[in-house]
């Protein structure tokens, strides 16, 4: 990966990696570290670490700021903006996708938008954040990119109930899920 791509990304997310390997690791799916000719990491663990990451700095803001609100209300705000649809459309917004490395088998079949690898590669780079600036940097990137702007006000659309409609139960759940990450997804990602 060309050392100005890896600036490009570093400048968009406001943060400059003291190890620019972590970095790499984050961008780095399994499909390429196997094609790769000498050993090379993927993102996999990161991946599992930035997922408990992101579950524990939302927790904490969540509880923080609706100190009044039952575990169930807030789990269910949390769900949603932990979610993969929600991290995948974020990651999406960020073009994180471009800075990916990926194995010709991916890149061929459209690893960059897919929203599985997006949402990954998102959770590895808050690891990354984590690893090389402490929990301050992964939490200040959570806050920026994952929750919404003003949390306070947007509480309505982050805990009332989206209907849907659907042929079954399934669904209709997965219709009022979309509805619900739609709403979420009308903020602006880069706040300064």
């Amino acid at each position: 990966m060309a050392g100005d791509s890896l600036e490009r990304l570093q400048s968009s997310i406001g943060y400059r990696f003291r190890n620019r390997r972590i970095l790499l690791e984050a961008l780095t799916h399994s499909s390429h570290a196997q094609e790769s000719s000498s050993p090379t990491r993927d993102n996999e663990q990161l991946e599992f670490l930035g997922d408990a990451i992101i579950n524990f700095l939302v927790s904490v803001r969540l509880a923080d700021t609706f100190p009044e609100y039952e575990e169930g209300k807030l789990s269910r705000g949390r769900a949603r903006l932990v979610g993969a649809s929600h991290l995948a459309a974020v990651a999406g917004r960020m073009k994180l996708g471009e800075f990916l490395r990926l194995g010709r088998g991916e890149e061929k079949t459209g690893g960059r938008s897919k929203a599985a690898l997006l949402c990954n590669a998102f959770e590895a780079l808050v690891a990354a954040l984590y690893r090389d600036g402490g929990l301050e940097a992964a939490r200040e990137f959570v806050e920026r990119f994952v929750m919404p702007e003003d949390l306070t006000a947007s509480a309505d659309e982050l805990f009332s109930l989206a209907r849907g409609q659907g042929g079954s139960k399934k669904a209709a759940e997965q219709e009022a899920a979309k509805i619900a990450l739609e709403r979420l997804g009308k903020r602006p990602e880069n706040r300064g």
